[in-house]
């Protein structure tokens, strides 16, 4: 579709990942955008574990998919972690929430177009 939504998530990448199989990563996506599709997944009154594995989660699975940026957003964030004080958390958790929803965004859009 647009340059925007190529740099959001590298759909050819997710179907190597996939190994070529269409309706695999169709597949894929919607269950993805299933598991994310809460309006805020990272609630900052959460446990820091329980935002851990979740960061840890959608780092590899938006890898998975194509979503690199993403992935690089919530590795950096769950790599820090442990070591960042709590406004910083709270800041790099908003900032991920805009960018998955935008991959949400893109999914859905990908989607609809390739049915």
């Amino acid at each position: 579709m647009s340059n925007s939504n190529t740099t959001l998530i590298d759909f050819a990448q997710g179907l190597r990942h996939c190994d070529q199989q269409t309706a695999t990563y169709r597949a894929v996506l919607q269950a993805f955008c299933e598991q994310y599709a809460q309006a805020a997944v990272f609630d900052a009154t959460a446990s820091d574990e329980l935002i851990y594995h979740e960061l840890h989660s959608l780092k590899g699975l938006s890898a998975t998919i194509g979503a690199q940026p993403l992935s690089d957003s919530a590795a950096d964030l769950f790599k820090n972690w442990t070591t960042i004080e709590k406004s910083k958390k709270n800041n790099g958790l908003a900032d991920l929430q805009v960018q998955l929803d935008a991959v949400l965004v893109a999914i859905n859009q990908h989607l609809k177009q390739n049915i």
